[in-house]
């Protein structure tokens, strides 16, 4: 019996370790870009059968992962890949031999049928797309959970201490409120939980996510996706009408040539939440020709436009007077309650704080 050459060993161990290799980068890379995956899943079904035309095995464990994004378990996905493949095989070898000249169309029909088989399970789980249910029995609908953060400026040569120690947990469609005096770190709590700095110590989760395991383009995203933003001074683009302002954060968030076709259906949205605040006859007004509560109803519109799960108000009226601030606080009260709306409002005014389901005093860096 002939030895088995050492060479062709060797290359054989190489291809089998590149294999294993290549499989879990893709699975990797794809669990990283599967994040982008949660609301438009089509364009990574068409990544997935490029990829398995031209690169073949591999591929499918990594880039169709893709489809089902990191929210599902790969297990079941993984399962019915591997099912697949093997039905491809066994058709390829118990299939009769052809027998006599076939058209070129049967051989291509053949072919087709295969491609579908191998990725089928690829298009099927993309278009049951992510696993959202309930939360379990038992279980709070947390959203936001803060423990213990801290922090601090430098301000030359002393550290001035803002947050000592705050703890915070806020149910989903719930109406917090956080009072406060000037100074007491109420805009920087709220910029901690909206993703726009950074603790110096502690624990924020938001929706089950670690901020300080989030990579900068994932912030950027949640900020983006899942938080909405209202501040005191409108911030509104004065070039810019009212329906365009409104339509900014989805203009950053797809991109270009994706906004091409997002445009319309945005453009639909953007107009029926500015008629839900009351602004539906001002969609071509520019900034400088509204008021100031209709300004920040605008703000409002433009914060909601991505459906956030969470929407953050820094005192929002302290720059109205008490008709319009008592729309303003009309409008939050009715978004938490009609559209079960998660929020969280830093005020200093007490008189503000009689919408909100629950009240926090923050004095001395710390929630009360």
């Amino acid at each position: 019996m002939s030895e088995v050459n050492p060479s062709l060993l060797l290359i054989i161990g190489l291809l089998c370790l590149a294999g294993i290799t290549v499989w879990l980068l893709s699975i990797f890379v794809a669990r990283r870009l599967a994040r982008r995956a949660r609301r438009r899943r089509w364009p990574w079904v068409l990544l997935a059968t490029l990829a398995g035309l031209v690169y073949g095995g591999p591929a499918y464990l990594g880039i169709g992962y893709l489809a089902r994004t990191f929210r599902r378990s790969v297990v079941g996905w993984v399962i019915a890949q591997v099912l697949a493949a093997v039905a491809v095989l066994l058709a390829a070898v118990y299939l009769p031999p052809r027998v006599g000249p076939r058209p070129l169309a049967a051989d291509l029909a053949l072919l087709l049928a295969a491609i579908l088989l191998a990725l089928g399970p690829s298009i099927l789980l993309a278009l049951l797309g992510p696993r959202q249910g309930p939360p379990r029995a038992g279980e709070p609908a947390v959203l936001i959970q803060a423990e213990k953060l801290h922090k601090s400026y430098d301000l030359g040569r002393r550290s001035l201490r803002v947050l000592r120690g705050v703890s915070l947990s806020v149910k989903r469609g719930e109406f917090v409120a956080i009072l406060g005096a000037s100074g007491s770190g109420k805009s920087t709590l709220l910029h901690l939980l909206g993703l726009l700095d950074l603790a110096d110590s502690g624990h924020l989760l938001l929706d089950g996510a670690d901020s300080r395991t989030l990579t900068s383009p994932q912030r950027d995203r949640m900020r983006s996706q899942d938080i909405g933003f209202v501040f005191q001074f409108y911030h509104l683009l004065p070039e810019l009408n009212v329906l365009e302002n409104a339509l900014l954060p989805v203009k950053t968030s797809v991109g270009a040539l994706r906004w091409l076709g997002a445009r319309g259906q945005a453009r639909q949205r953007a107009t029926e939440i500015l008629r839900q605040v009351g602004l539906g006859d001002r969609l071509k007004h520019r900034p400088r020709e509204l008021s100031g509560g209709e300004q920040q109803r605008v703000a409002i519109a433009r914060a909601l436009i991505n459906s956030p799960k969470i929407l953050l108000a820094d005192e929002p009226t302290g720059n109205l007077d008490s008709h319009s601030g008592a729309e303003i606080l009309r409008l939050l009260k009715q978004l938490n309650q009609e559209n079960k709306q998660t929020i969280v409002m830093v005020t200093h005014d007490p008189s503000l704080t009689q919408a909100a389901d629950r009240v926090l005093h923050l004095r001395d860096g710390k929630l009360k």
